[in-house]
């Protein structure tokens, strides 16, 4: 098992008393190694497929103090995580062949602004302005063995036309799920 992870921050003033940013980076990296072993027929296609998961995250936030009276806070966050073989969504083992192995990419971002101004010791005046994304694709890994990798920018997507054949106990080509590609944006 090897899991390498990496972490930094770093804030301070831009401008005493007026300006501050805060800056924060994580990166995980984690190979493996996924076995797909049968026993009589299906054993032509026992393959262990290598790869390397990768997750990364960062925060970004600026405070501005613009007068005794007025605020403003920006704040950005971004996640995205790779998994060459996404054992959630169709495993190694004894009953898929390597054919079946899934990649997933999954991100988020968030961003948000908060604007508040004091207008009377009673008084408080506040704008938020907020976008969140949360997006997951999903491919077979079979469009990386026929034809190199593709992307989802075409009018096909990898894997699509690819067939899935079960047979009793064991299962060929991709997952009957797949291609995916999910997402939603969220503005407040």
């Amino acid at each position: 098992y090897s899991n390498q992870q990496w972490a930094g921050t770093f804030g301070g003033p831009l401008k005493k008393d007026r300006a501050h940013f805060f800056v924060n980076y994580e990166y995980e990296r984690e190979p493996g190694t996924f076995v797909y072993r049968s026993t009589g027929p299906t054993a032509y296609f026992n393959r262990d497929l290598s790869g390397t998961r990768r997750e990364k995250k960062g925060t970004m936030r600026l405070d501005f103090q613009f007068s005794g009276r007025t605020r403003l806070m920006i704040r950005a966050n971004n996640w995205h995580n790779d998994i060459p073989f996404d054992q959630d969504a169709g495993g190694a083992g004894a009953t898929f062949a390597p054919s079946s192995a899934v990649f997933s990419d999954r991100y988020s971002d968030q961003v948000n602004l908060d604007l508040t101004m004091v207008l009377t010791n009673k008084t408080v005046n506040e704008i938020k302005v907020a976008h969140s994304g949360q997006h997951w694709a999903r491919h077979s890994i079979i469009s990386d063995w026929v034809g190199g990798p593709r992307t989802f920018a075409g009018p096909v997507l990898p894997g699509s036309g690819v067939p899935n054949i079960s047979f009793s106990g064991y299962s060929l080509g991709t997952p009957t799920n797949i291609p995916q590609r999910i997402g939603q944006d969220v503005y407040d």
